[in-house]
């Protein structure tokens, strides 16, 4: 009766522990799977702010091979592209460290459960063989009491059971602190790790940044400015000569006009008839110098803005008088 209690007291107390490891096994499952989710989702965000960085790299890369004017500006916005482009390969190295040396050593952390698990459940099942066995010798005992063989194979074997169970229960135990020692060993270590990488790549990373402020400081605002106004007056400058280009073209081609047409007037060879030509070669000449005048007047207003200002750049330009006198000078030589 006494070996009866006894045993019942065993049987609790290894009950007892092994739930107590079952629990802690699945709260350890649940605090690494959650801490593995966050240092996941913490790891895609700095692969984020790497891809980010490269669009940056190479926005600023573009501006600066667009950049005519500028030249300080587009050398300081050379530089420092480059120089995001290293860090960018910083942040990809501490991305692939971040998932090999954190992420995936919590990922593991699934199956080292998983195994501890099961020893929890062969000491379980130890218990139950060991249960049964006991039962099995109890009913031998009420209904063959004399029957010494069988009683004697029941308690072998319910003594095999208890042997299975203890043995199992102690590989339990050591299993068990091998399991919080592994745990403790290994989130130390993969939380030291995590800060080395971060430590490393932002020491690298600040180093990095402090050149490429170092490289927009060369930018002379001053310098770029002063390349500007000389690249805007030149181009005032070419529109003004581009206008007074056409407006002598126009004269040009007018003048072409009237010499054309002051050809057409007919000759006359009798001397009665010379008062006749004069008046009607001096009323075709007038009429052509109106005919100039007012397509001249049609010209645009920005056109008549322009060559006014550049009178003294055109002075070699026919005016109304000049193509007057031309038309006389060609009246006396017929």
């Amino acid at each position: 009766m006494n070996i009866v209690k006894i045993t019942r007291h065993e049987n609790a107390a290894c009950e007892q522990q092994a739930k107590f490891a079952n629990d802690r096994i699945a709260s350890v499952e649940k605090t690494f799977s959650e801490l593995c989710s966050v240092m996941a989702g913490y790891t895609r965000k700095v692969a984020r702010v790497r891809d980010m960085n490269d669009n940056l790299a190479k926005n600023l890369h573009s501006y600066s091979e667009s950049e005519k004017i500028n030249r300080s500006l587009k050398q300081g916005l050379g530089d420092f592209s480059n120089t995001l482009v290293e860090i960018g390969d910083y942040r990809n190295i501490e991305t692939q460290r971040l998932d090999k040396r954190v992420v995936q050593e919590l990922v593991q952390y699934e199956s080292v459960c998983r195994n501890a698990k099961d020893e929890v459940k062969n000491i379980f099942s130890a218990r139950d063989r060991e249960l049964a066995w006991k039962k099995q010798l109890e009913r031998v005992k009420e209904r063959n009491p004399y029957n010494r063989q069988q009683i004697t194979t029941a308690e072998s074997e319910l003594v095999k059971a208890s042997v299975e169970v203890s043995r199992t229960q102690k590989a339990l135990e050591e299993q068990m602190d091998l399991f919080e020692k592994k745990k403790l060993h290994d989130l130390k270590a993969i939380l030291m790790d995590f800060i080395a990488i971060e430590i490393e790549s932002h020491a690298r990373v600040i180093e990095l940044f402090t050149r490429g402020y170092q490289e927009l400081m060369q930018i002379n605002e001053d310098y770029d400015l002063e390349s500007f106004q000389d690249s805007l007056k030149m181009s005032e400058t070419a529109s003004r000569i581009e206008t007074v280009r056409k407006t002598s073209m126009r004269n040009t081609s007018l003048l072409s006009t009237l010499l054309a047409k002051q050809k057409k007037v007919p000759k006359k060879s009798s001397s009665g008839n010379s008062s006749s030509l004069t008046t009607t070669t001096t009323s075709n000449s007038a009429d052509l110098v109106e005919d100039l005048k007012q397509d001249d007047y049609e010209m645009d207003e920005d056109d008549e803005d322009q060559i006014s200002v550049s009178d003294g750049e055109s002075s070699s330009l026919l005016s109304y008088d000049n193509v007057a006198n031309e038309v006389d000078r060609s009246k006396n030589q017929k």
